[in-house]
């Protein structure tokens, strides 16, 4: 699940309402040039949800976390990896390049291009 569109269905379909907001905030910089799937790093992570409280509530964070964790799934995470607390833990963890590559790798026609 990569489009912003599927994103918003996932949360009425989980959770009543679309979030609209909440994800075209989460995605706002995979537009700008030069970050692509980088963006990524910038606020899917817990600092980002944590974000995305202070912006939209408390109710935001159910469907913040969800799309994370989709995107993350995209590229390789699990239920047993470690949930990235920021942009560097992001980075650390690999999910920035390395788990994209490896991703890709497996199954290249499986990709989100």
């Amino acid at each position: 699940m990569s489009k912003f569109e599927d994103h918003c269905k996932e949360s009425i379909r989980l959770f009543g309402k679309s979030y609209y907001e909440v994800h075209l905030w989460l995605d706002a910089l995979a537009n700008i040039h030069g970050y692509a799937l980088k963006h990524r790093k910038e606020r899917h992570h817990e600092a980002g949800i944590e974000k995305a409280r202070m912006i939209f509530g408390e109710d935001a964070v159910k469907a913040a976390r969800r799309h994370i964790i989709d995107d993350l799934k995209m590229v390789g995470w699990t239920e047993k990896d470690p949930f990235p607390t920021d942009e560097n833990d992001y980075d650390d963890n690999g999910y920035t390049v390395k788990k994209q590559k490896e991703k890709q790798q497996e199954d290249p026609w499986d990709w989100p291009w």
